[in-house]
């Protein structure tokens, strides 16, 4: 019988939670949401929302696709780490807490580590 459950399984259904929530995300920028522009108007990057959203799919086509992997981690962990400090440096609203980007951060090198990502291999 074979193995249903193994990490890499596991990888890949964390990582098709992950595709969904950033494709929401990422389409919300694209279509340009009321929502997505007011939060970004209200910070001056309301005229970067279109390239903000075109770099969250780009990275999340990157990191779906296992042999470009480690660079959609890469531009992932960018991507996060620039919503950190964005959402640090704006307290403004409830919402705009950086502790959902800082899991989400965790989720995808997660998802990585399960799914085979070796980072710090250099042979």
């Amino acid at each position: 019988m074979q193995k249903y459950l193994t990490t890499r399984n596991l990888g890949w259904i964390i990582t098709a939670g992950i595709t969904f929530m950033l494709m929401m995300s990422a389409g919300g920028k694209l279509m340009e949401a009321p929502e997505a522009v007011d939060m970004l108007n209200g910070n001056r990057l309301g005229d970067w929302t279109f390239i903000i959203g075109l770099g969250e799919i780009i990275a999340l086509i990157l990191f779906l696709i296992p042999r470009t992997m480690t660079l959609g981690a890469l531009m992932l962990s960018a991507y996060f780490g620039g919503a950190i400090v964005f959402h640090m440096s704006h307290p403004i609203a409830e919402n705009q807490s950086f502790l959902a980007a800082s899991i989400y951060l965790v989720v995808v090198w997660i998802a990585g580590w399960l799914r085979g990502l070796d980072i710090f291999k250099f042979t």
